[in-house]
């Protein structure tokens, strides 16, 4: 509640263009990061989907392909989730998707160890919702304000 009561006072640049949808896959439950995450990348004019946590690989999947996201932003808590977070990408990867997805991953599993990401298939690692934004831009040659947020 408090995060939606922020988000409505911040300020929102022009739509990009471009789609992100940020989950936490199967067996994470944890997402109020990945909330903040969302948020960021709606302020910076994405259209932002938050699936939440604990989301299952085919709904994640069919997720990315109806939204037809241009990025998808994972979020894991645990080491011990890190498998689960490998088969998504993996699933994503594989699947009939129309056109390549960019994948972002961040969260505490990846504190001791950043190189973790590319080493499970994702495109890059974020420490933060300023980070992610930073990333984003880079990936899609975007125009990004460090200073905006």
């Amino acid at each position: 509640a408090v995060l939606s009561r922020l988000m409505a006072r911040a300020p929102v640049r022009e739509s990009c263009g471009r789609t992100v949808v940020t989950a936490a896959p199967s067996g994470n439950r944890h997402d109020i990061g990945l909330q903040a995450v969302c948020d960021f990348f709606e302020m910076d004019g994405w259209q932002a989907i938050q699936l939440g946590a604990d989301v299952p690989v085919g709904d994640l999947v069919s997720a990315v392909d109806c939204f037809d996201a241009d990025l998808l932003a994972l979020s894991v808590t645990l080491s011990s989730q890190l498998p689960m977070l490998r088969d998504t990408i993996s699933a994503v990867r594989n699947s009939s998707l129309e056109r390549e997805v960019k994948v972002l991953v961040g969260g505490r599993a990846f504190a001791r160890r950043p190189e973790t990401a590319r080493e499970l298939g994702a495109d890059a690692y974020a420490t933060s919702p300023k980070e992610a934004l930073a990333i984003a831009a880079s990936l899609f040659e975007l125009p990004h304000d460090p200073d905006l947020y």
